[in-house]
């Protein structure tokens, strides 16, 4: 079964996540410029390349030092540079393509996992109207506690929406009739 974190059970192991890690959502404070969530170390991508990124630009220098001093000259123009160039940037083009892909995906299952939500209390509503009393005296009490259901789930919908969202107020229906 798939696993949907709830108000009422926000730390569930699901999805392969190590116990210590919460489902919370990481949130960006942009600054003045925008700039500011590139200085962020918890949920960056910076502090992991720059493990890959500094070795590698000391031992790119390293070596420009090296030709420099020994007094190498190419004769081949620049053939090499330009092969370099078209890795590097076919590399980068396929991480940019894979990591869109990859939101792409998040996107998707998290948009079908809040549907599938929706479905079910849709179901559980369903469920609800379906063993109501079909008798002709109470109709009117079937009726009550029909609108009184449906407000009732109307409102605790809105509430699951709204912990997804951080506190932003969903529209509900009127609450009139409930005690």
């Amino acid at each position: 079964a798939p696993c949907i974190p709830t108000p009422f059970a926000p730390r569930r192991r699901c999805g392969g996540l190590a116990p210590h890690q919460s489902h919370t959502m990481i949130r960006y404070t942009h600054g003045r410029w925008g700039l500011l969530f590139l200085l962020r170390a918890k949920g960056s991508v910076f502090p992991k390349a720059l493990v890959w990124a500094i070795p590698c630009s000391l031992l790119s220098g390293a070596c420009f030092y090296i030709k420099e001093a020994s007094g190498y000259v190419d004769d081949r123009g620049g053939s090499v540079a330009m092969t370099a160039v078209a890795a590097f940037v076919s590399i980068m083009g396929f991480l940019v393509v894979f990591r869109s892909n990859q939101a792409w995906t998040r996107f998707w299952e998290g948009a079908d996992l809040l549907q599938q939500a929706r479905g079910q209390w849709v179901s559980a509503m369903s469920s609800l109207f379906a063993f109501c009393n079909k008798a002709d005296d109470k109709k009117e009490q079937v009726g009550k506690l029909m609108g009184s259901v449906t407000r009732l789930m109307s409102l605790m919908y809105a509430e699951a929406l709204s912990s997804l969202c951080d506190g932003v107020p969903f529209e509900h229906l009127d609450l009139d009739g409930l005690d």
